[in-house]
């Protein structure tokens, strides 16, 4: 009987994919989120199957806080499904990357030109919109035997920003811009696991 090395690659190639995916079930987790986007709090709930993660991240959003460009925070809250990639089980502790989408409700600001300017244009000209938004969201997970997880995740929220003009007064909707700058700021958070 002649073995086909190609077919044997393959074979072995889809169970080392697949079979991980079942190698453990993560469980629930209530923690804190720290990005230079803002600091809130985060929970993880996996499903039954303990191959997807519903993430919810409630937070305020500190665009221009840190810079000195308003005094003003806003408030963030987003939702993704996570779908579980790839796991590793090192016996002490397991990893998983993971990647999926939801939506991002906020009410801040949006970005701005003129970060390191001079006083003058250096402060915010918009003032506060709400923002709706497409949360794309990619990470790694790392769980602990002791109960303690930590998740390092990017994310790209690409939406709509809506504000009030000042001196009109008109309604005017734009694309947020902060959602795609936001996408090189890193997430950390640290949970407990339970």
């Amino acid at each position: 009987m002649r073995i086909y090395p190609h077919i044997t690659a393959i074979f072995t190639l889809l169970l080392v994919l697949i079979s991980p995916l079942k190698a453990g079930t993560r469980e629930k987790r209530i923690g804190t989120f720290h990005s230079p986007k803002g600091f809130g709090i985060s929970a993880q709930i996996d499903t039954q199957n303990g191959d997807e993660i519903n993430t919810f991240n409630l937070y305020a959003d500190t665009y221009g806080l840190l810079s000195g460009r308003t005094s003003d925070v806003g408030i963030a809250f987003s939702y993704t499904h996570n779908y579980i990639l790839r796991v590793y089980d090192f016996g002490h502790c397991r990893s998983s990357f993971y990647a999926g989408a939801g939506f991002l409700c906020s009410y801040a600001h949006d970005f701005e030109k003129g970060f390191f300017s001079d006083d003058v244009s250096r402060q915010l000209n918009k003032k506060m919109g709400y923002v709706l938004a497409l949360d794309c969201n990619a990470g790694y997970g790392i769980d602990f035997d002791r109960g303690i997880s930590i998740d390092v995740s990017l994310s790209l929220t690409p939406g709509v920003f809506i504000h009030r003009e000042d001196k009109s007064g008109q309604i005017l909707a734009g694309l947020y811009k902060q959602g795609a700058f936001g996408a090189l700021m890193p997430q950390l958070c640290i949970y407990y696991r339970f």
